[in-house]
C-alpha cells in the first residue's frame, strides 16, 4: 500500500507537472515578448542636436520610461534592409541624402500595459513627428496573456483537486489496512496525537518520495524536449523561446517538494480521523 501511495503521488504530480511546465513556458514566452515591446518616436526633419537632446530628456523624465536608444537615418535604413533579407538590394540607392527614413528614439517602458500612456505623453513633445507602437498587436497580446493566465490557474486548480482526491483515497487504504492496530492502541490508552503523529510522518515521507520521483521524470522529459526542438526536431523556431531548464525546474522542484509533503501529511491526517473515533 505504501508503494501504491507513492505511485499515486507520482502519477498525479506528473500530470500536474506537464501542465505546469507548459504554463510556465507560456508565461516565460509572453513575458519575453512583452519585455521587447517598444515605441518608436520619430523626429521632425532638420532638428538641431540640442533639440534632439531636449526630446530625449523629456522622454526620460517620464517615470514609465525604462530606456531610450537613438536610431539615426542610416541605422534605420540598415535595419530596414535586414528586414528585407535577400531582397535588400531593392533599397539600393536610398543611402545618404536619398534616405527617406526619419531619425527616431526607440523607447522601452517599465510596464508593457502602460505603452498607451507613454504613447500619449511622447506624441505631445515638441519636435516629435509621430509615435508608433503597434497598438492593435500590443492590445491583443496583453489580452491573450491575461486570458492564458486565468485559464492556467483554473486548470491547475482542477488538476490539483483531482490529484488530492486520488492521493487521499490511496493513503486512506494504507490507513485502513492498519485499522486494527489503531483500535488496539486506542483501547490501551494512546492519545489521538500519539497515534496520528507516525501516520503524518509516514504520509509526508510517501509524499516526498513521490514528488522526488516525479521531479526526476519531468526533468528528463523536459531536457529531452529541449534537445529535440533545438536539434531541429521540429520546423518551429521555438528553441530560443523555451524557458531555460534552470528556471523551470527550480520552480517545479520547490513546488513539488512542498506539495508532496503537504498532500501526504494531509491525506494521512484526514484518513485516520475515522478510525480514531473508537
Amino acid at each position: 500500500m505504501s508503494v501504491a501511495s507513492v505511485l499515486s503521488v507520482v502519477a498525479a504530480l506528473i500530470i500536474i507537472g506537464v501542465f505546469l511546465v507548459f504554463a510556465l513556458n507560456l508565461n516565460f514566452m509572453t513575458g519575453e515578448i512583452e519585455n521587447n515591446l517598444e515605441l518608436k518616436v520619430y523626429l521632425n526633419d532638420g532638428l538641431t542636436q540640442a533639440q534632439k537632446d531636449s526630446v530625449k530628456t523629456n522622454i526620460e523624465k517620464n517615470s514609465l520610461c525604462k530606456s531610450v536608444t537613438y536610431e539615426s537615418k542610416n541605422d534605420a535604413l540598415t535595419n530596414f534592409k535586414q528586414d528585407f533579407g535577400d531582397k535588400s538590394y531593392l533599397l539600393n540607392g536610398y543611402e545618404g541624402k536619398n534616405n527617406p527614413l526619419p531619425e527616431s528614439y526607440i523607447v522601452k517602458v517599465t510596464d508593457s500595459t502602460k505603452l498607451k500612456d507613454m504613447y500619449s505623453y511622447s506624441k505631445d513633445i515638441s519636435g516629435v513627428k509621430d509615435v508608433v507602437y503597434g497598438e492593435e498587436v500590443v492590445d491583443n497580446l496583453l489580452k491573450f496573456n491575461d486570458m492564458a493566465s486565468v485559464v492556467c490557474i483554473v486548470i491547475f486548480i482542477v488538476l490539483s483537486i483531482v490529484s488530492i482526491f486520488i492521493i487521499y483515497n490511496t493513503i486512506k487504504l494504507t490507513v485502513y489496512a492498519r485499522r486494527n492496530d489503531i483500535t488496539v492502541m486506542k483501547y490501551v490508552g494512546a492519545t489521538d496525537c500519539f497515534i496520528r503523529f507516525p501516520f503524518l510522518i509516514e504520509g509526508s515521507i510517501l509524499g516526498l518520495l513521490g514528488s522526488s520521483v516525479s521531479i526526476l521524470i519531468i526533468r528528463n522529459i523536459y531536457y529531452y524536449v529541449i534537445g529535440f526542438i533545438q536539434g531541429g526536431g521540429t520546423g518551429l523556431p521555438l528553441g530560443s523561446g523555451i524557458a531555460p531548464p534552470g528556471i523551470i525546474m527550480g520552480q517545479v522542484t520547490l513546488l513539488f517538494i512542498v506539495y508532496g509533503i503537504i498532500i501526504g501529511a494531509a491525506g494521512s491526517a484526514f484518513s485516520i480521523r475515522k478510525f480514531l473515533d473508537v
